[in-house]
């Protein structure tokens, strides 16, 4: 098992490991103590297939256990649960699901719903290198959880196509931060070497820049152009595609104003193609110009370009210069 940490806004422990499931309700017992009351909220779907085995781990080691099971998790509907179960203090709050399950969870505590002593357990990948500890730094951020339990096992069940929005994250932590990991994302992936890896570099930027308003704005690399070409698109990309549409975008516009020390753009889209992720789409200069211009009202952006592979810095742009973004 590995041990990953951070103090700043708030303590948060994160713990990756394959017996993690198993061991959660001993690792929650030494925290909140024997017999505390536990809520465990879970996605309706997911609590079907390890909703039993995380009651049974929280219950053998225990633990007073109150599980709901939730068919909408929607931000609306996740606080009216916490109301209606309403976590004390000395309780403890047990969140089993992916990323829009946690996000909805992490705006209701940010909004003084209860919650208790909270962990997560994200099922999904995305949601283990993404929402679980703290989301993207392009919103508000949002309050971390006491402790984190990734148990790369979540993922036998989650379907390829959900995966593949994990893929998308680990490919920016390859091209931006850490380029040992590119290559492994071809053929079988090695899940619990590339969530503590992925985690270790988001957590050390979280840790120097709890406020995500300095170098944990890197974090988010593409993203502006991404969601700028989603909406120039009609809304169809899901967030995966849009980071996988910005990486390559920020890799043209970096080739161009020769920020780039070598040209990579070939090794990110054949691994974007392999992984069957999109890295040009059907939209005009116009209107992805349109968009661009809007964010920039004095013609400049300031963007996270890659500078090599497993690199990258922030870098103003002209709006004017950005064509031939999305070649077809």
């Amino acid at each position: 098992m590995k041990r990953l940490s951070v103090l700043k806004p708030t303590p948060c422990d994160v713990l990756i490991g394959e017996t993690l499931l198993r061991d959660a309700g001993n690792l929650l017992r030494s925290a909140v103590g024997k017999g505390a009351r536990t809520v465990l909220l879970a996605a309706r779907t997911v609590g079907a297939l390890w909703g039993d085995e995380t009651e049974a781990s929280l219950s053998g080691a225990g633990l007073s256990v109150d599980r709901i099971d939730l068919a909408d998790h929607g931000a609306a509907t996740v606080a009216r649960a916490l109301c209606d179960a309403a976590p004390a203090e000395n309780d403890a709050l047990v969140v089993l699901g992916g990323g829009s399950l946690l996000d909805a969870v992490g705006k209701a505590l940010k909004e003084g719903f209860p919650g208790g002593f909270c962990v997560y357990l994200p099922t999904t990948l995305s949601a283990m290198l993404d929402s679980a500890v703290g989301g993207t730094t392009g919103a508000p951020p949002l309050p971390l959880p006491r402790a984190v339990f990734c148990d790369p096992r979540f993922l036998s069940s989650e379907p390829d196509d959900l995966k593949r929005e994990g893929i998308a994250r680990a490919i920016r932590y390859a091209v931006l931060f850490d380029r040992t990991l590119f290559d492994p994302l071809y053929g079988e992936i090695d899940y619990p070497a590339l969530v503590r890896r992925c985690l270790s570099i988001k957590l050390d930027f979280l840790s120097s820049d709890p406020d995500r308003v300095g170098a944990s704005r890197l974090l988010d690399g593409g993203r502006i152009l991404g969601a700028a070409a989603n909406r120039a698109a009609g809304g169809e990309l899901t967030p995966g595609e849009e980071i996988a549409m910005g990486l390559a975008m920020s890799t043209r516009i970096a080739r161009k104003n020769g920020f780039c020390r070598r040209d990579f753009l070939s090794d990110l889209t054949g691994l974007l193609t392999y992984h069957g992720l999109p890295h040009s789409v059907l939209i005009g200069d116009g209107e992805l110009a349109a968009e661009l211009s809007a964010l920039a009202p004095n013609g400049t952006l300031e963007l996270v370009l890659p500078r090599r592979l497993g690199e990258c810095g922030t870098c103003p742009v002209k709006t004017a210069s950005l064509t031939g973004l999305l070649p077809t």
